[in-house]
C-alpha cells in the first residue's frame, strides 16, 4: 500500500514536469511577441514635430543658417540663357554695328563736331549717294563742285538775300525737315534732302552742275 502511494506521487511528478517542459517548449511562459516595429527602427524615440514643444533659439538659428546656405547655392547657379565663358557682353558693339550706327540718320541726337566739318560732310555724301543711288566718282565730283559753290559745304551757310540755308542752299530751309528734324544743326539731313532734290529735278549731280554753270543757280 505505501509503495503504491509513492509510485503514484512519482508518476504524478513526472507528468507535471513533462507538462511544464512541453509548455516551455511551446513558449507558453514567453510573453506574446508584438508585430510592431521597434522604436529604434521606426523612430519612435523621436515624437512628431507638433509634439516636440517649442524650439530653442539655437535650433531656429541652425535652421535659418541651412536655408541661407541653400539660397546662396541657388543664386550661384548660372541663369538660363546667361552668357557663357568667352562670350561678349550683350552691350558690346561690334565694328559692324558701330559703322551702322554712324550711317543711321540722326533724328533726335546730335553729331560730334568732327562729323560736321566740310570734309566729313563730303565723305558722308559720297557714301550715301553711292549706296542709295549708285552714283560713282564722276557724279561725286560734280556734287562736290556744285555745293562748294553754293555753301562751301558749311551746314550753317545762309544766303543773306534769299534766306536759303545749309549745304544745298534749300529755299526755304525748313523744306529739309522732311529728312530730319535737326536739319538746322546736322549736315546729314541736309545732304539727304539735297541729293533727293537733285534726283527729282535734274536726274544726276552732273545734270545739276551743268544747269548751275549756265544759270548760276539750280
Amino acid at each position: 500500500m505505501r509503495r503504491t502511494k509513492f509510485a503514484t506521487i512519482a508518476v504524478a511528478g513526472v507528468a507535471a514536469l513533462g507538462a511544464t517542459g512541453a509548455a516551455l517548449a511551446q513558449g507558453v511562459d514567453s510573453p506574446p511577441t508584438s508585430s510592431a516595429p521597434s522604436s529604434e527602427a521606426s523612430g519612435a524615440d523621436t515624437p512628431p514635430r507638433e509634439l516636440q514643444g517649442p524650439r530653442s533659439a539655437a535650433d531656429e538659428k541652425v535652421t535659418a543658417g541651412r536655408k541661407a546656405g541653400k539660397a546662396k547655392s541657388e543664386n550661384r547657379r548660372p541663369a538660363k540663357g546667361a552668357a557663357g565663358k568667352g562670350q561678349k557682353p550683350t552691350g558690346a558693339k561690334s565694328k559692324k554695328n558701330r559703322t551702322a550706327a554712324a550711317e543711321r540718320p540722326v533724328g533726335s541726337g546730335g553729331l560730334p563736331a568732327s562729323a560736321k566739318t566740310p570734309a566729313a560732310a563730303k565723305a558722308y555724301a559720297k557714301r550715301f549717294m553711292s549706296k542709295e543711288y549708285g552714283w560713282g566718282p564722276d557724279q561725286q565730283r560734280a556734287l562736290v563742285a556744285l555745293w562748294t559753290r553754293e555753301s562751301d559745304w558749311d551746314y550753317r551757310a545762309t544766303n543773306p538775300s534769299s534766306g536759303a540755308y545749309g549745304i544745298p542752299q534749300s529755299l526755304p530751309g525748313n523744306k529739309m525737315a522732311a529728312a530730319g528734324k535737326d536739319w538746322r544743326s546736322n549736315p546729314r539731313p541736309q545732304i539727304r534732302w539735297g541729293l533727293d532734290y537733285i534726283k527729282q529735278t535734274y536726274g544726276t549731280p552732273v545734270g545739276a552742275w551743268g544747269f548751275f554753270q549756265a544759270n548760276n543757280w539750280y
